[in-house]
């Protein structure tokens, strides 16, 4: 039997076997260890969607992307630090330069062994960031890499986060904190003393009539299982704590030595000096002491 090809179908064979040996595996060509300006980046996922890379108190999140003009691939999306991460920013290495979270674009060489790239801040600071492959990561062989619950960067997913979990505070002992809105925050006090456990109801958000028209403050009444009432004030110390894990605030117990039981600032009853870290950003049982 002959099998005759004409010049025409000759010459379209041979291009499209040109084109199929040219389209680049660029998920693969990305995974592995690499060396960067800020420290050993390891990338596992082999998919060209969802990738997520991990490096020290940092995690990247974004897309690989590659086509048959442009061989070496792009790995371009977010950065952010590890949710739940509890450490003073002094101890976060790099985030002087990068902050807590930003952008980034990372273009593969032909020779696939190194990347060139950028990044830019939630501040717009710009910067080179480069990277040299060090070893082809093999799931078979390797350390499973943890996983996280990785919120969005966008900004309007990120309220929740702001409030909601455990926090152990050093005054008035356990503070489980449920967020709905940025108007409407509840809390539950839990002060333990021997067997004895004083438990307040708190309900509040951000209140505008005093100013404090923002997400990072819980304001609003208090009264506990003692039959003290006033008003407490807390704030996210987004200001010396860039992970948004710690906070301040007192609380103003109404003085019943006025005739009224009215507020007073300085009033031996106040509880001043409020601080304290989330222990846990899961959404707390609110009716258990843990």
């Amino acid at each position: 039997m002959k099998c005759i090809i004409g010049a025409t179908n000759k010459y379209t064979l041979i291009l499209i076997i040109f084109l199929a040996g040219s389209l680049p595996a660029v998920a693969t060509d990305w995974k592995g260890t690499w060396n960067s300006t800020f420290g050993e980046l390891s990338i596992s996922s082999t998919q060209t969607r969802n990738i997520v890379a991990y490096m020290g108190d940092y995690v990247l999140r974004g897309n690989i992307s590659g086509n048959v003009t442009n061989r070496q691939g792009i790995f371009s999306g977010s950065y952010m630090l590890k949710p739940g991460l509890n450490k003073p920013a002094s101890q976060i290495q790099h985030h002087r330069v990068l902050g807590s979270n930003g952008q980034f674009s990372f273009n593969l060489s032909a020779t696939k062994q190194n990347f060139n790239g950028t990044y830019t801040t939630s501040t717009n600071k710009e910067g080179t960031w480069k990277g040299t492959k060090v070893n082809v990561a093999n799931i078979s062989t390797r350390e499973p890499i943890p996983t996280y619950n990785i919120q969005p960067i966008t900004p309007p997913t990120q309220e929740p986060v702001l409030w909601t979990g455990t926090w152990q505070t050093n005054k008035i002992g356990q503070l489980k904190i449920k967020w709905f809105s940025e108007e409407h925050i509840e809390a539950k006090l839990f002060f333990k003393q021997g067997d004895y456990i004083r438990v307040a109801d708190l309900k509040g958000g951000k209140d505008v009539s005093s100013g404090f028209n923002h997400k990072y403050f819980f304001g609003g009444p208090y009264k506990d299982s003692d039959g003290k009432e006033g008003r407490f004030h807390f704030f996210i110390d987004v200001n010396n704590d860039p992970t948004l894990n710690s906070l301040t605030g007192y609380i103003y117990i109404k003085d019943k030595r006025h005739k009224y039981g009215q507020l007073d600032h300085y009033s031996p009853y106040n509880i001043n000096g409020i601080t304290g870290t989330r222990t846990s950003s899961a959404e707390p049982n609110m009716n258990k002491y843990d």
